[in-house]
């Protein structure tokens, strides 16, 4: 075979690779679903089942042990990640953004089971772990903002404000339970977002996530997020969760302690930034072992 002949047939392959990408069906990642509800399933969470009519969120629960105090001990709350990766060197959004791998339902898992007197909360994102086929769905995912440029939107940050209150009086039963935010990446960006806004939030832990958008944009040249919300432009809001604690990896790449930005001009924020050390974006299994430990240097006092 000459030159010219293994250019084409390479030119070839990269086409149909592409193709078949893009004519994958939305449903390629729902096999996920089945990985992470194991997942979940084997730490003890049940589905929470009500809200998906309403709109396209899928929520799990992990009762807690009980016992002495039981009401007193705040509920852990786990966000997921963005989602799927883009396509075409990130300039192609996912048809579903359904995660390949869900680190934050391992993060949920780990932390339910070094917590087990807690109720842990995993929350999927906007369409994530929905089928495609469903009508909630097809009457709000097929438009998709809701995990591109809107994922840190204002109905975003509303419905998930709204399910923890729902979930609160229909699965807890107890309006007054505190709550710990957590999340992975974009997770601990809306869980920032989430908490700035509810005076239950008793501690904010994120991991990796970029909490100062603009600055995240500009280091990446990303095109702005035009519907989202950025953290960084309301620092009185999230000054006002006490506890707090804001992780980042010292090989991080994809989203580096750069992306604390603004925040680090509040000496009452950037008291809580921390650097691991070794730690990067993909190191997924580091963040998921290392939660726990993290969670109760952050959030000390409410673990006594």
């Amino acid at each position: 075979m000459n030159a010219l002949m293994v250019k084409a047939a390479v030119l070839i392959a990269l086409f149909v690779n592409l193709l078949g990408c893009s004519l994958a069906p939305r449903s390629s990642n729902l096999h996920v679903a089945d990985r992470g509800s194991m997942t979940l399933a084997n730490a003890g969470f049940q589905a929470v089942v009500g809200q998906e009519a309403l709109m396209p969120v899928r929520a799990w629960l992990r009762d807690g042990a009980g016992g002495e105090g039981a009401g007193k001990r705040p509920a852990l709350v786990v966000f997921e990640a963005d989602g799927a990766a883009w396509r075409l060197r990130g300039y192609l959004p996912p048809s579903n953004p359904t995660p390949h791998r869900a680190v934050g339902a391992e993060i949920a898992s780990a932390l339910a089971h070094a917590f087990v007197k807690n109720t842990v909360l995993y929350v999927g994102r906007h369409c994530q772990f929905v089928s495609p086929e469903s009508s909630s769905f097809q009457a709000q995912c097929l438009r998709n903002h809701l995990w591109t440029t809107g994922r840190f939107g204002e109905k975003v940050v509303q419905d998930m404000s709204w399910l923890l209150d729902t979930l609160k009086t229909d699965e807890l039963g107890d309006q007054d339970r505190r709550l710990i935010l957590i999340g992975f990446s974009g997770g601990g960006t809306l869980a920032t977002l989430v908490a700035m806004r509810r005076s239950d939030a008793a501690c904010l832990v994120t991991f990796a996530a970029p909490l100062d958008l603009a600055a995240w944009v500009a280091w990446h040249g990303l095109t702005p997020l035009t519907e989202s919300l950025d953290p960084a432009d309301a620092l009185h809001a999230l000054v006002r969760v006490r506890h707090r604690g804001f992780w980042f990896g010292g090989q991080d790449r994809v989203v580096p302690p750069a992306a604390f930005g603004r925040l680090g001009l509040s000496d009452p924020l950037r008291a809580h930034l921390h650097v691991a050390e070794g730690f990067g974006h993909a190191h997924a299994d580091l963040w998921i072992d290392t939660a726990a430990d993290h969670l109760r240097l952050s959030c000390a006092s409410l673990f006594e």
